[in-house]
């Protein structure tokens, strides 16, 4: 197989197990009751195209997540992103117990993002 076929495929396969991203909404809590919250830490992703997803906070900036082959539950930061320069190149999924459900996606400083309750993504089971 050439490598654009393995590519294409495992873009496929990713794009399968992750279509509850598509317009999720998450929320970091760690700035709760703080001066420091504020746009930045309530995020909606959305689906550009197979494999990637756009990163967009309520501060209206934006970057894309593409899929990385062979890593299922981590996403690279595209270099558009702010954060990047400063080392946030890998966004990761973290599951619950039962690795059955999504709960946080890890940010830029490796802070948490909750999926909200009723977000599309909240009762997703894989």
């Amino acid at each position: 197989y050439s490598f654009c076929t393995l590519l294409s495929c495992f873009l496929r396969n990713m794009s399968s197990l992750l279509p509850f991203l598509d317009g999720a909404e998450f929320e970091c809590h760690l700035y709760d009751g703080t001066e420091n919250k504020n746009d930045w830490h309530y995020v909606t992703l959305e689906e550009e195209q197979r494999g990637v997803w756009r990163w967009t906070n309520r501060a209206g900036y934006s970057w894309r997540l593409r899929a990385i082959e062979g890593k299922t539950d981590v996403l690279s930061v595209d270099e558009e992103c702010p954060y990047f320069t400063s080392g946030h190149v890998e966004a990761t999924l973290v599951r619950t117990e039962d690795e059955q459900h999504v709960q946080a996606i890890l940010g830029p400083w490796g802070e948490a993002y909750d999926i909200l309750r009723g977000s599309v993504a909240a009762a997703a089971k894989l």
